[in-house]
């Protein structure tokens, strides 16, 4: 990848190519449509989008594994030629077979990439890479001149996905990180909702929460950033944030048990790791006893309305978190829970047992006491009915016998 050229340069080229264009595409935005100038550039004229929502887990993962500081792939670094370099390096593991197969069938690029005046690649910064990596020599680009959508390259790009199409899907917790740097800048779940194109602002919420459930998993296995280790957790997590647990202990033994769930291993917690949560947050008080048994102490506090002092039992968050966070131990931790979770299914199956006697006798009861009802009157055919009385009887018998036994 040759080095880009700087703001300057990239901003006279781009200005002298637009002037001069004679192709134009619309860009619809929202309500609006906007006329774009179609240009073919160097690459060397273009940069990466740094604040992508595409690689925000991977750019992390990077800082965390070249130990390189925090604030490396901040925006205002967007000029410096080895965040340039990284970002490329990046972007090399979102070109899959199927970008890779579409540019080749198609002999090379076919629809214009998203620019602004700047160079800076608002949408299409995955189709730059391979085309550098192919070293073409011109890259077609669709340019946004129109000021009302300066400082919305978020918000474009957002858009742009919304529709149906064959780009690869960003990861789960990408767009949950991109929505959490959002909210931190004081836009509303509302308004992010808008932004990234989701339905309500419920969902940003739960894309929120599991995001940040799933951070914690990370930081727990002391693998802070890691975040391709987390790729396959969304179910668990996105269950977990949309399960309504208004005690704030249960919903603490919630979110540590999903996570201890997707950080044991699959010996553990299965290769379905779905499953056994779904049982969990469905049974959670069970759970609750369990952590209460291990992790447990008793405090004494006054009742608010009586005044009277009651004995309750507070949960050491630390002493869970440093189960998980041991290899050893996380383990044999999921396997306990699992078989909580299963004596409470067969505690619950031999009570439904119990009820389902009471319900088959209850029915019989009040179908015998109407059938005596109605010997009050003559007429009616009585035709087999000492039969039946008879097997009623030795039914009685049996269901005495079982209850007396």
């Amino acid at each position: 990848m040759k080095p880009s050229k700087t703001m300057d340069e990239r901003t006279l080229i781009i200005d002298k190519l637009v002037n001069s264009s004679i192709e134009f595409k619309s860009l619809p935005f929202k309500k609006s449509s906007y006329k774009c100038p179609i240009i073919e550039v160097a690459p060397e004229y273009l940069i990466y989008r740094i604040e992508n929502t595409r690689t925000i887990s991977k750019q992390r993962e990077y800082i965390a594994e070249n130990d390189s500081l925090s604030n490396f792939f901040s925006p205002d670094r967007l000029e410096v030629e080895e965040v340039q370099k990284a970002q490329h390096e990046i972007l090399k593991t979102e070109v899959d077979d199927e970008l890779r197969k579409a540019y080749e069938m198609q002999g090379g690029q076919v629809e214009p990439i998203l620019i602004s005046m700047h160079g800076v690649v608002i949408n299409g910064n995955r189709r730059l890479c391979l085309m550098r990596q192919n070293s073409q020599a011109l890259i077609t680009c669709q340019v946004l001149v129109d000021p009302n959508l300066n400082g919305k390259d978020a918000e474009i790009e957002a858009w742009i996905d919304i529709a149906p199409n064959a780009k690869k899907e960003y990861e789960w917790h990408a767009v949950g990180l991109s929505m959490i740097e959002l909210s931190n800048k004081g836009f509303s779940n509302k308004e992010i909702a808008e932004i990234k194109g989701f339905i309500n602002p419920k969902e940003v919420e739960i894309r929120m929460k599991a995001t940040k459930m799933a951070e914690e998993q990370l930081f727990l296995q002391g693998k802070q950033d890691k975040w391709s280790i987390v790729d396959g957790t969304k179910q668990t997590y996105e269950d977990n944030a949309s399960k309504k647990i208004p005690d704030p202990i249960d919903r603490k033994v919630a979110e540590l048990t999903t996570i201890a769930i997707n950080v044991a291993s699959n010996e553990a917690a299965g290769t379905r790791r779905y499953e056994p949560n779904k049982k969990a947050l469905n049974n959670v008080k069970d759970i609750r006893k369990y952590f209460e048994k291990i992790a447990g102490n008793k405090v004494q506090v006054e009742n608010q309305f009586s005044g009277e002092i009651e004995s309750n039992t507070n949960i050491d968050d630390s002493i869970i978190k440093n189960i998980i966070s041991n290899p050893e131990k996380v383990d044999g931790f999921v396997k306990s829970i699992i078989e909580v979770l299963h004596e409470g299914e067969e505690r619950k199956a031999d009570k439904g047992k119990k009820k389902l006697l009471q319900t088959k006798i209850n029915a019989a009861a009040n179908s015998l006491i109407s059938a005596a009802d109605l010997t009050d009157e003559p007429g009616y055919e009585t035709e087999g009915i000492r039969d039946l009385i008879d097997n009623m009887k030795i039914s009685i018998e049996k269901v005495t016998k079982y209850i007396e036994s």
